[in-house]
């Protein structure tokens, strides 16, 4: 088969003169060690073909890996940008409830503060009410002694 080969991929003059003044047992061994380094070549690219396809299919395996990992990075992206949205949502939210509060408790504060000048009201009132009843007592007393004079009473 090699000799073949040799016939084929050169001309046969050349093969001659190449093979030519060997004895027929050395051309043998030569052609046959040909054969021997072609096989043991065609073996190993084999085997170095089969190691870049093994290499190949895990390579791929990884990428479609780091596609998955990468796909569920965007996810998780999307999520976590979602939340923060949420978040400044929430955030103003409380903002504004903040400033609602701080409002109501200012208002509370100046009425509690006024309500505290109450009790100096409230006596002045008392007061007022204290001597309105006196005059309304005078008056009344007075009315019935002007009732009993004209004889109404």
């Amino acid at each position: 088969a090699v000799l073949a080969l040799l016939r084929r991929d050169f001309a046969d003059n050349d093969t001659a003169l190449l093979l030519g003044g060997m004895a027929p047992d050395y051309q043998t061994r030569l052609v046959e060690g040909i054969g021997s380094t072609i096989d043991l070549s065609v073996a190993e690219a084999t085997a170095a073909q089969k190691a870049l396809e093994e290499q190949v299919t895990q390579m791929s395996s990884h990428g479609r890996y780091l596609e998955y990992s990468l796909r569920f990075a965007r996810q998780k992206i999307a999520s976590l940008e979602e939340q923060t949205s949420t978040m400044t949502s929430h955030g103003r939210l409380l903002e504004y409830s903040l400033r609602i509060a701080h409002d109501e408790i200012a208002r509370l504060t100046r009425a509690s503060e006024s309500a505290t000048s109450w009790p100096s009201r409230l006596k002045s009132i008392k007061l007022y009410v204290a001597k309105s009843a006196e005059r309304s007592r005078f008056c009344d007393v007075a009315f019935e002694g002007l009732y009993r004079r004209l004889g109404v009473l």
